[in-house]
């Protein structure tokens, strides 16, 4: 009688195994909650667009200067807009690499009421503002500098701008070069 029960045991065993193996997986029910009051989750999308003010078309360049001299600027205009809610961001630009001519460029920010907001040099810029809606600014580069050795340079930058948030963030980048002249 024994021997009938453990040999139908073994045989129950030896079929559970058949079938387990043919699944290849296995089911179990476990169930953790935690109630907490009062928790609020929240992602805000940092996508951020620059663009030219009369078309809305996304630019890869703002100034493609050539033969600045002495006294002489340029006037660059963007768009920024960002999707989503309320959201800071910073401007910087980057040096490709350092030069005189880059030293010796001036950069003045203004908004779409042309207000200056900005002023300084191009080598130092870090701009911090708050993106709400749409906003337009425009550039003035100027050439302060007015030494021998500036003569037919290249000063290649890019503009950055950057918005974060809790361990996101959006970045875009707009190349730029600005060769001096020949002067006297």
């Amino acid at each position: 009688m024994i021997d009938a029960r453990i040999k139908f045991a073994a045989l129950g065993c030896l079929f559970l195994y058949a079938i387990l193996n043919q699944t290849d997986y296995t089911a179990a029910d476990m169930f953790a909650e935690r109630m907490i009051r009062d928790n609020q989750f929240k992602v805000v999308s940092l996508d951020l667009l620059v663009s030219e003010t009369s078309s809305a078309d996304k630019i890869e360049s703002l100034f493609n200067t050539s033969g600045l001299k002495p006294g002489g600027f340029d006037i660059g205009a963007v768009n920024i807009q960002a999707n989503g809610e309320k959201t800071n961001y910073r401007l910087t630009a980057l040096m490709a690499q350092d030069n005189p001519l880059c030293e010796a460029l001036n950069i003045e920010i203004y908004n779409r009421r042309f207000n200056k907001e900005y002023s300084g040099p191009l080598s130092s810029l870090s701009f911090d503002s708050i993106l709400s809606d749409n906003q337009a600014w425009i550039y003035v580069i100027s050439f302060i500098g007015d030494e021998v050795e500036l003569k037919g340079q290249e000063c290649d930058f890019e503009f950055k701008y950057r918005t974060e948030g809790e361990r996101i963030f959006a970045e875009r980048r707009i190349h730029n070069l600005v060769k001096s002249g020949l002067w006297e």
